[in-house]
């Protein structure tokens, strides 16, 4: 049985214009009534103690397996985004190596200029890549 209980504190200055709102909220989300609950239930009928009880049990069980659903969705998104990851990896690698495929075939070919450019562009691609993946000193460093 959800019980909330609500707090409201708000602080004015001395003009009467409000500076701090602070609202506290709690929220008893406990499945089963507490000892004295139960025992009006009971005074009232006494198969309602057995009845709640059997709604709790139902009740903890939806909640298990929602908690099991939500887990396996993150799960597979998890595994899809590996799988994503592990793809544009593999990708990449064969774009570098057509690219520099391409750039030994034009210098074998004899267009030694375009493939000298196309194969020095290719390089420092990479190196530009690589470098925007690793952590800068100036972003990890705090100034304090």
């Amino acid at each position: 049985m959800t019980k909330v209980a609500r707090q409201d504190k708000a602080q004015a200055d001395s003009s009467g214009k409000p500076v701090l709102y602070e609202q506290n909220m709690m929220i008893d989300d406990t499945i089963i009534p507490n000892a004295e609950e139960l025992a009006k239930l009971k005074e009232v009928d006494p198969s309602l103690v057995s009845w709640v009880t059997s709604r709790c049990e139902q009740e903890q069980n939806f909640r298990h397996d929602f908690s099991r659903s939500q887990l396996k969705l993150a799960n597979k998104e998890l595994n899809g985004n590996i799988s994503l990851h592990w793809a544009c990896l593999i990708m990449v690698f064969l774009l570098i190596l057509g690219a520099l495929g391409a750039s030994v075939y034009m210098l074998i070919t004899g267009i030694s200029v375009a493939g000298s450019i196309f194969a020095g562009g290719t390089v420092i691609g990479i190196i530009v890549a690589f470098a925007k993946l690793l952590p800068s000193k100036n972003k990890s460093q705090v100034k304090h």
